[in-house]
Parts: structure tokens; C-alpha cells; sequence
């Protein structure tokens, strides 16, 4: 826990701010010290809302001891109401024992009074954990930008921190995926201008990594999820063209059967950090899916040109579950429903 992983275990934990990118990742934080903390090997009992359901489901949960002793982990995301602050401002006065309940939300507009009286109650019996997203002034951001590399072992040059600033602006989510990009491809500590630009081209870039890391994970909900985001900012054609640039490059980095990602870097001409991703991600596919996935694009490329009569969105959607179960792996087939000759 942020400021309680050596003192004694809270019994509720509350992670709020207005930036929805800063509560998810400091809840994940949250969530990953608390599991180390409590040792618990079957992991946490979590639960979103805001359907009121939902958080009576993890209330109760809370307030339940655990069937073989010990201490126990709800998360509870997204749940806090103004029809569910009641129930949870009474549970924060008198929380269960041997539970740890680990609640999020994002705030828009003026706190009310019930509010006030759930982070009161948090204050009193566990911890409130107020998150302050990345500052909207150009003056502010570069300091917080500069704070947050210097967190990741970074030293940023004046160039690139102002390249930073300009294609980042004060999107949290996209400036800690870059550092953390910036933090596994640098060698050394100091960070330039040309390391910068050969990572960075902005959020929609960040999006790009995301909708593609959920493809190669064989997330197929994470990938649509992903792909919406991607396409409130790029055209239904630009998507595409991305989907066939990744699928092209995990092509020719297999057909030069790299023994290391070294021969990978050496053969696509790219930094060691995506060059690894890419050699863990053929070594673990046979070539046949490649072959199939580079059919899919075909298809659909066909098919986004008019031939199907179907919207562009809807075709990207298909594309994206099937190339996730192509490249993916095949432990989605089932659960999505999609046929392996399909």
C-alpha cells in the first residue's frame, strides 16, 4: 500500500481523483501490495458497479469472515453513488473484520455533502488515497513529467522533455506507458531527444501498443475495448493499416527464424524493447497463424472496400476477436465462440 505496506493492515482503502488514467493505476498499485501483503494465493474478490447490486455483493463479501481464517480482499470499482453512499459510509463506521475493502472512484464536479461523509468515515477507521492526476498548465506539466521520469531512473534532456509535453499533454495514462517504454528500451539513464521520438508519437501511438498487446495477449475483450478507444481518433482505414503494419512485421521477423531478439532488431531495423516483444511473440506461434492472419486482413480488406454491405466499425470488430484468436493463442476459441477454421 502506498503509505501503509509496513504498518498495520487497514480495513478500508478508498483511491480517488479526477483523472480516470491516475485512479485505475494507483488502485492497481493498491491492489498489488495489499495481495503481497495478505499472501493471498487464491487473490481478491472483485467486484464493479455502479449498480447498487453490485455493491451490496462486495459489502456483504467484506462483512463475511473467511471459511478457513485469515484475511480476505474485496475490490469494489466504480461503486460509489449517490445511491450507494449510504451503505458505504456505514460500512467505513464499522468495517468487517479480517477483510480489507478496497474501494475506487473517479470524481466529476463539487463532492456533496454524502461524499464528504463516506472520506470522513474512510479517514477514521483506513485510508484515503487522493490521487492527483498530470497538471493542465505547460509549466506545471513539464515539472510533473520531469518528477515522474526521474521516478523511473530517467534524466530527460530539455528537447525531449519539451517533445513530451507537446505530443503528451496531460493524458496520465499515455506518459506512464512511455516512461515505462522509455525505462526498458534506454540503456543508460539519460534520454534524448532521438530516444524519445523513436518511441513517441503521441497518445493515439499509446492507444496503437494497447490495441496490439491485447491482440498478442489474445485478450479479444481487451482488444475491442482497445480498438474503440483507437477509433474515436483515427480513421476506420488508418486502424487497418496498423493491423497489417503488425501483422507484416511478426511476418518477417518468423520468416528469418531469429534465434534471439537481437536478429530481430537486426532484420525489422527496430529498438530493442519492441524487438523483444516480438521474438517472444514468434517463438510462441506457429507459422500457419501468421499465414492465417495475414487471409483475415485480406478479407477484410475486400470487404471494408464495400464488398460485405457491413459498417467499417463492424468489420475492424470481427477482424480484431479473430486475429486475437489467430495470434493470441487458441485458450480463447471457446469462450468466444469463434470457429479455429473460421
Amino acid at each position: 500500500m502506498s503509505d501503509s505496506s509496513n504498518s498495520q493492515l487497514v480495513p478500508v482503502i478508498f483511491v480517488t481523483g479526477t483523472d480516470r488514467a491516475a485512479v485505475v493505476d494507483a488502485l492497481a498499485k493498491e491492489r498489488e501490495d495489499l495481495l503481497a501483503l495478505l499472501e493471498l494465493v487464491a487473490g481478491a474478490e472483485e467486484f464493479s458497479g455502479p449498480d447498487l447490486q453490485a455493491v451490496t455483493r462486495a459489502l456483504d463479501a467484506a462483512a463475511t469472515p473467511a471459511m478457513f481464517g485469515g484475511n480476505r480482499l474485496v475490490i469494489l470499482r466504480d461503486g460509489v453513488t449517490e445511491e450507494s453512499l449510504p451503505s458505504l459510509t456505514l460500512y467505513a463506521k464499522e468495517p468487517g473484520a479480517g477483510a480489507v475493502l478496497l474501494l475506487s472512484h473517479v470524481r466529476s464536479g463539487r463532492s456533496t455533502k454524502a461524499y464528504n461523509a463516506l472520506t470522513k468515515a474512510v479517514r477514521a477507521s483506513g485510508q484515503l488515497v487522493e490521487v492527483a492526476g498530470a497538471p493542465s498548465r505547460q509549466g506545471d506539466l513539464s515539472s510533473y513529467i520531469r518528477e515522474a521520469s526521474a521516478a523511473q531512473g530517467l534524466r530527460l534532456s530539455r528537447d525531449a522533455l519539451a517533445y513530451l509535453v507537446s505530443r503528451l499533454g496531460a493524458d496520465t495514462g499515455a506518459i506512464t506507458r512511455v516512461l515505462e517504454q522509455l525505462h526498458a528500451a534506454c540503456p543508460t539513464a539519460e534520454v534524448d531527444l532521438s530516444s524519445v521520438t523513436e518511441l513517441v508519437v503521441g497518445p493515439a501511438q499509446a492507444k496503437v501498443w494497447d490495441l496490439t498487446d491485447a491482440i498478442d495477449g489474445g485478450s479479444i475483450a481487451g482488444a475491442l475495448r482497445h480498438l474503440d478507444a483507437l477509433l474515436r481518433e483515427m480513421h476506420e482505414l488508418q486502424v487497418e493499416a496498423v493491423l497489417i503494419n503488425h501483422v507484416r512485421k511478426l511476418v518477417r521477423a518468423a520468416e528469418g527464424r531469429p534465434r534471439s531478439s537481437k536478429d530481430v532488431e537486426t532484420a525489422l531495423g527496430i529498438k530493442a524493447f519492441p524487438a523483444k516483444k516480438v521474438f517472444g511473440r514468434v517463438q510462441a506461434l506457429p507459422f500457419s497463424r501468421l499465414v492465417s492472419a495475414h487471409r483475415l486482413l485480406v478479407t477484410a480488406n475486400q470487404d471494408l472496400r464495400g464488398r460485405s454491405g457491413l459498417e467499417m466499425r463492424v468489420i475492424l470488430q470481427v477482424l480484431v476477436a479473430r486475429l486475437s484468436v489467430r495470434i493470441g493463442g487458441e485458450r480463447n476459441l471457446r469462450r468466444a465462440g469463434i470457429s479455429a477454421r473460421s
